[in-house]
């Protein structure tokens, strides 16, 4: 891993991960709960009751694609943040670990809430039947 280099404006995004790289993950999981809300809410208005299997398995599918996104950029925070705790040679200077500790907290939050936001899909029926 390059170290960043601000004065010379040599930084590059895959040396010295940014803010916008840091809420990725939470706005991965806003748009994962939007669209498993609105479609679930839509299936059951527009769908017919004989097609609920169907519902069901594209609510899975817009559960486990975000969920999937979201574990790559976990492991890629990962990697990123290892380098960072090797021990330096006496002439590079430390790399600080505040912006890779804080994307791997927030890909990891925001992993566990895709997954308890979509796991009910599993256990609970799709809509519920008219009383």
């Amino acid at each position: 891993m390059k170290p960043c280099h601000p004065i010379t404006h040599t930084v590059t995004p895959s040396c010295c991960p940014g803010l916008l790289r840091a809420i990725t993950g939470p706005l991965i999981w806003a748009c994962s709960f939007l669209a498993l809300y609105v479609a679930h809410a839509q299936g059951c208005q527009l769908i017919v009751p004989a097609a609920l299997g169907w519902l069901t398995v594209g609510l899975i599918a817009l559960w486990v694609f975000p969920a999937t996104i979201l574990c790559i950029m976990l492991l890629a925070s990962w990697r990123r943040l290892r380098p960072a705790h090797k021990p330096h040679s006496p002439g590079v200077e430390p790399v600080s670990t505040f912006m890779p500790m804080l994307i791997l907290l927030l890909d990891l939050s925001s992993l566990v809430a895709v997954l308890a936001t979509g796991l009910p899909i599993l256990f609970i029926p799709a809509c519920a039947a008219p009383v």
